[in-house]
């Protein structure tokens, strides 16, 4: 039984018919590249603890999992997907995706993904590679809602337009309408079939069943300065992450350079020295969690 003012949104979630199931890959999670790992982002983030992390593994409580997506955008290695498509259309001459959470499920509008907030950095980067410049967003009051505790979309937009001015590139703009005018605005755009295809960040590796252990795999890598924008302006980079080593406190022994899958962090065998590529970087952390003398931190 859900107890409190969020129960009734909460029950609404759990009982929707078409319910979505995280699909993960498990040698992208962190867990299966190194067992000192400390990351729990998708802990963290899970409002009904379906995540559960101990010495021995990471598992999944399907009987707990409501579907809400907040995992997929926590994750920092992309590890986490769903089966939804965002609705990208036609706009002047740009590209926009239509988002709606379940809260907006009525015979008006239709929701475009579970929750809003499970959109991460990964995904907005993604979207503005394929040419969205506008984000129509139609979403009930997030603070009544029982997933109004995670990072907020607004937060991750924000930072990407940082990230955007930084490059001398158009910002991502947001057009916030109510249920009845999105309805008659979506229906006078123009489709972008070839931006419709799907976008997520891979493809299904397995359907995790209750408590679910993910098992260690050879790792895959993913490439986010595949997805950075080029830089046309005048000003200095700004990346999502980037680590920084403090020479003082480094003893050069490269675990670092060993167990980062990006080659954020690589050693200039030349000069014997580490640099940092910080358009590699994904916040996994794991330099920070190999490094003994905890020389590394990471800027975010």
């Amino acid at each position: 039984m859900v107890i409190g003012a969020n129960a009734q949104a909460l029950n609404k979630y759990i009982q929707h018919s078409n319910r979505f199931v995280p699909e993960v890959n498990p040698a992208r999670c962190v867990h299966a590249k190194i067992n000192i790992a400390n990351c729990k982002a998708c802990v963290d983030v899970c409002p009904h603890s379906a995540w559960q992390l101990n010495s021995e593994s990471l598992t999944l409580a399907v009987d707990s999992c409501s579907g809400c997506g907040l995992c997929v955008g926590a994750c920092p290695e992309a590890a986490i997907n769903y089966e939804f498509e965002h609705i990208i259309k036609s706009y002047k001459d740009y590209g926009v995706a239509l988002l709606s959470c379940e809260q907006t499920d009525t015979n008006q509008l239709k929701p475009t993904t579970p929750c809003l907030h499970s959109i991460g950095i990964f995904e907005l980067l993604r979207l503005y590679q394929q040419g969205v410049r506008l984000l129509a967003v139609t979403n009930p009051d997030c603070d009544a809602c029982v997933y109004g505790t995670a990072v907020r979309l607004k937060i991750n937009i924000a930072s990407l337009n940082k990230l955007l001015e930084s490059r001398g590139r158009r910002k991502l703009k947001v057009l916030e309408l109510n249920e009845s005018k999105s309805a008659k605005w979506r229906a006078t755009l123009k489709p972008m079939p070839e931006l419709q295809k799907r976008r997520g960040f891979m493809k299904r590796a397995f359907r995790l069943t209750t408590s679910t252990k993910i098992p260690p795999k050879q790792p895959t890598v993913i490439s986010m300065s595949s997805l950075l924008p080029e830089n046309i302006g005048a000003k200095q980079n700004i990346y999502p992450f980037a680590p920084k080593i403090k020479e003082d406190k480094c003893n050069g022994c490269t675990s670092c350079v060993k167990v980062c899958p990006h080659q954020a962090i690589v050693l200039n065998n030349e000069q014997r020295q580490l640099e940092i590529n910080p358009e590699n970087c994904t916040g996994c952390r794991m330099c920070m969690d190999i490094c003994a003398v905890n020389s590394i931190s990471l800027n975010s």
